[in-house]
């Protein structure tokens, strides 16, 4: 009795060890399948190869760290923004990422002084490279602006040097808004892009029903704003929903001016200036007396300032009724006001001032030799303007006296019509030439130019190193 019960015992030992040993194996099988199909959509291998974060922590580098740096994870560059000084030639990343590998050995310490190129393998042995890219804080100025070439362009503002572009489907003439480190633009390819300000990453996008031209967006209190030919449309600036577009038939809208509860829309048909209420997009006025409008109008003080066919206008927002006006001949340029003075173009060859509060001229420029103007700026004791011409013109504010001019390659067949921005005393504009210039203010020397691979008629945004967004307002104001 004795031996048959060791003999069962073993016998109940060795079926438990097997028991346990195929357990075993078909959690592991079982794991691994579920590895494999990962992503794959089937029974092969996963595709899936990305990296999800990127950081130098103080834990592994306490020699050369006091704080943590996490970078910005794009679609296949690691961008990694510094503070001077700091020492970057043997730092420890710390990673997290899907795929079966990455290389090179995360655990080593790399010289990111230069670019590093990390390689995730997925399980089907597909590959995905991303560069790390380097700029640092008191260097990070940057401008964002598009192109006929498809793209929007977000470059350093101090070096000329890409940072990122994104491809469209049709030419951007679209001016970018930027807004809660989202760039805002149209495209003729009939979206409305959102785009991440750091990595160019897509965040949204939303088919308008008709073409933008030169239309550009406004964002206020998290509704984007912007009219394309014949309709407004309201979105919502976080989510790209929906949330009111409005019809007017075939009526020639482009820009868009937000003040109070109103938009403010001049038309390209004789329509004149009207007003829209920003909550329904319903018309609330129309004033077709200003004649044919071909820019937008700007606000200051509260009155509703226009470009119009013979006269420029002070307008009441309210109802559109006239306060006062002045003979000019209209510009397709968009007014700018500054410490009460208006800057404005007109076709007669000519860039004038008026006083904001009597309409009264102040000074006036006759010395170019075509009439039309891009929408001017204020910048400093400065006015910036393009011209058909094919130069970017600086006057004093206060005289209108020429102080430089710089020449662009664009022919004086074709229009200088990119709005002008500035910071930090530099000057951006594009031209049709397909170069994007920087201008030092004072001189009006060339700082860089950054060529496109197309004719460039948006404006600019520049995000500053300490974040503040400075946007080349149609209406030649930086909001």
């Amino acid at each position: 009795m004795k031996s048959k019960s060791l003999f069962t015992n073993s016998l109940k030992d060795n079926f438990l060890l097997i028991f346990s040993l195929l357990s075993i194996f078909f959690i592991v099988e079982g794991c691994k399948k579920n590895s494999v199909n990962s992503g794959s959509g089937g029974g092969g291998a996963s595709s899936v190869k990305t990296i999800n974060s990127f950081e130098f922590s103080v834990s592994k580098n306490p020699t050369f760290l006091s704080s943590t740096i996490t970078g910005n994870v794009g679609n296949d560059t690691i961008f990694l923004e510094l503070d001077y000084g700091t020492i970057i030639t043997s730092l420890i990343p710390t990673i997290t990422y899907t795929g079966k590998r990455l290389t090179p050995n995360i655990d080593l310490p790399q010289n990111f002084n230069n670019p590093i190129n990390y390689i995730v393998t997925a399980e089907d042995g597909s590959t995905k490279s991303y560069i790390t890219k380097v700029v640092y804080k008191s260097n990070n100025q940057r401008v964002y602006f598009g192109s006929d070439d498809k793209n929007l362009y977000c470059l350093n503002a101090v070096t000329g040097d890409i940072i990122w572009k994104y491809l469209t489907g049709g030419s951007v003439r679209s001016t970018p808004s930027y807004s809660n480190n989202t760039i805002y633009f149209g495209s003729n390819d009939r979206y409305i892009y959102a785009l991440e300000a750091t990595t160019g990453l897509l965040k949204w996008r939303y088919s308008a029903p008709s073409s933008f031209g030169f239309s550009s967006p406004v964002v206020v209190n998290g509704v984007l704003y912007i009219a394309t030919t014949g309709w407004i449309i309201a979105i919502n600036s976080l989510t790209g929903a929906l949330i009111w577009q409005k019809n007017y038939g075939t009526i020639p809208f482009e820009y868009v001016k937000v003040f109070g509860d109103k938009i403010f829309i001049n038309t390209w048909n004789g329509g004149g200036v009207q007003a829209f209420s920003i909550a329904t997009g319903d018309r609330i006025w129309a004033n077709s007396g200003v004649g044919v409008c071909t820019a937008n109008p700007a606000v200051y003080n509260g009155k509703l300032y226009v470009s119009g066919e013979s006269y420029f206008y002070c307008l009441n927002p309210d109802d559109g009724s006239i306060v006062w006006r002045t003979p000019s001949i209209r510009g397709y340029d968009s007014p700018t006001i500054d410490n009460g003075k208006i800057y404005s173009g007109s076709n007669s060859n000519s860039l004038k001032s008026f006083d904001a509060v009597s309409g009264n001229q102040l000074w006036v420029f006759d010395g170019t030799i075509y009439g039309q103007f891009s929408s001017p700026i204020a910048f400093q004791n400065n006015v910036l303007t393009g011209n058909s011409d094919g130069y970017i013109y600086c006057f004093s504010n206060e005289t209108g006296i020429l102080k430089w001019r710089f020449a662009t390659g664009a022919s004086t067949s074709s229009t200088l019509r990119a709005n002008i921005n500035a910071s930090n005393n530099v000057a951006f504009c594009g031209s049709q030439d397909t170069y994007f210039y920087a201008l030092d203010v004072p001189t009006g020397t060339l700082k860089w130019r950054f060529k496109t691979d197309g004719p460039t008629y948006s404006g600019s945004s520049i995000l500053t190193n300490d974040n503040k967004a400075f946007t080349s307002g149609i209406s030649g104001e930086r909001d």
